[in-house]
C-alpha cells in the first residue's frame, strides 16, 4: 500500500508522518517461504490450488464437495510435508510479526537517541491488518501510542479458525454493488439495463447465477480479438469451462478490493452472461489461468499458512460430516461470501500439521504461554 498508493493514506492521515510498510512474515518478501511448490512447474501448481481453494459445491450433492473436501485435506498433508523439510515454517504466525513490530520501534527508538523501553507504535492496519494490530495490544498493551483498524475483523474469530464472524454484514457490502449500478444508470453501469430499483439488478443476478449452477459454459476461441490481444502480452487463453464459482470469486473480489477496475469487470461479465456474448468470460475463469499465471509469490499460500499457525490446531474438520456442517452454516451465513471465506480457514487447516513454537502461542483473548 504504502509503495503503490502512499498518497491515499496522506489523504487519511496527514502528510507529517512518515510511512513504514512491511510485509509480514511468510508474505511478500518476507521470509520464511509459504510457497509449497518451489521448483515445481507453475501450470502444476496452479491446476492445483484452483481445487484446493475453489468455493465448495454444497450444491451438487456430496460426491462434488467430497472432492472439494479432499483437495483441502491433501493441500495440508503436501505442504506439511514441503514445510517439515527446513522447519523454518512454523516461524510465519501473527504473533512472530507482532515481536517483529516490537523489535523495530525498540530500534528505531534507539535510532532516535531514545530508550527502547519509550518506543510507542503508531499502526494504521486494513484487514489481516486488524488482526496484527489488536494481536499485538493484546500482547504489549502499554507500547501503542495510537491505532486505526479499519474492515476489522473479530480477534478470536481469527485465533478459533474458523472465521464464522468474518461474514458480518458481507451481503450488505456486495448488494453495495448492485446499488451502486443502479445510482450510476445504463450509461455508466451495463448490467443496468434501465431496472426500476436496485433489488431488480440483483434479481437479475441471481437468476444468472442459479442458469450458471445447472448450465457451466464452454468457453475458449483462440481467434477472439480478446485471446489474440492476450497472447501479444505473453497471457495465452485457454479452453475452458466458467462455472458458477468462478462468478463467486469474481463477485467476492468486487466486494472486498472496492476499486472501479474490479466494478467494472463483474459489470461486464454479468452483461455477457446475460446477453451470451462472450469475450471477457474467457480471460477470467480460473481454468483459463492455469496456464499463464506464473507469479512468484502467491499470497492464497502465505494467507493459509499463517491463518492455520494462529489457529493451531483450533480449527479442524477432517470428518467429511464436519465439514458439510461448516460449509453449510457458512453458506446460511451469507448468500454471496460464506461459501468463498470457508476456502480461507477452517478446513484448510485440517491436515496442515505446522505448529508456532510455545513462544509465538496465542489465543485471541489473553496472552502467551
Amino acid at each position: 500500500m504504502v509503495l503503490g498508493d502512499y498518497e491515499a493514506i496522506q489523504n487519511k492521515i496527514g502528510t507529517q508522518y512518515a510511512l513504514v510498510g512491511i510485509d509480514p512474515r511468510g508474505t511478500g518478501s518476507s521470509g520464511p517461504s509459504s510457497d509449497c511448490f518451489t521448483g515445481y512447474s507453475f501450470v502444476a501448481r496452479n491446476a492445483f490450488l484452483s481445487q484446493a481453494f475453489a468455493p465448495p459445491d454444497n450444491y451438487h450433492g456430496d460426491y462434488p464437495l467430497k472432492q472439494n473436501h479432499q483437495a483441502m485435506l491433501e493441500y495440508g498433508k503436501w505442504c506439511s510435508q514441503i514445510y517439515s523439510l527446513n522447519g523454518t515454517a512454523r516461524y510465519a504466525g501473527t504473533v512472530a510479526t507482532a515481536q517483529d513490530m516490537l523489535h523495530y520501534i525498540q530500534l528505531r527508538a534507539k535510532d532516535q537517541d531514545k530508550s527502547p523501553d519509550d518506543a510507542k507504535l503508531w499502526f494504521y492496519g486494513i484487514s489481516y491488518g486488524t488482526i496484527l494490530g489488536p494481536t499485538f495490544a493484546s500482547l504489549y498493551p502499554d507500547k501503542v501510542e495510537r491505532m486505526i483498524l479499519d474492515g476489522v475483523l473479530e480477534l478470536e474469530d481469527h485465533y478459533n479458525g474458523g472465521w464464522e464472524k468474518s461474514l458480518a454484514n458481507s451481503d450488505e457490502a456486495a448488494r453495495f454493488w448492485f446499488k451502486r449500478c443502479f445510482e450510476a444508470g445504463p450509461q455508466i453501469c451495463a448490467f443496468h439495463q434501465n431496472a426500476t430499483s436496485w433489488q431488480e439488478i440483483e434479481q437479475r443476478y441471481w437468476t444468472l447465477f442459479n442458469n450458471l449452477k445447472d448450465n457451466p459454459i464452454g468457453l475458449g476461441d483462440p481467434l477472439s480479438p480478446a485471446a489474440i490481444e492476450s497472447a501479444k502480452v505473453g497471457t495465452f487463453v485457454t479452453p475452458n469451462v466458467f462455472t458458477w464459482q468462478d462468478l463467486v470469486n469474481q463477485f467476492f473480489s468486487a466486494s472486498y478490493i472496492i476499486q472501479p477496475l474490479y466494478y467494472s469487470l463483474l459489470d461486464l461479465s454479468l452483461l455477457e452472461l446475460q446477453t451470451g456474448n462472450y469475450s471477457l468470460l474467457p480471460l477470467i475463469a480460473t481454468a483459463a489461468t492455469i496456464s499463464s499465471f506464473a507469479p512468484v509469490y502467491d499470497d492464497r499460500m502465505a494467507r493459509t499458512l499463517i491463518n492455520c499457525l494462529d489457529a493451531n490446531g483450533r480449527s479442524n474438520y477432517a470428518d467429511f460430516g464436519e465439514y458439510k456442517g461448516f460449509v453449510d452454516s457458512m453458506a446460511n451465513a451469507s448468500a454471496y461470501a460464506g461459501l468463498k471465506v470457508a476456502t480461507f480457514s477452517g478446513p484448510i487447516c485440517s491436515q496442515l500439521n505446522v505448529f508456532p513454537p510455545e513462544s509465538q502461542t496465542f489465543d485471541g483473548k489473553y496472552s502467551l504461554r
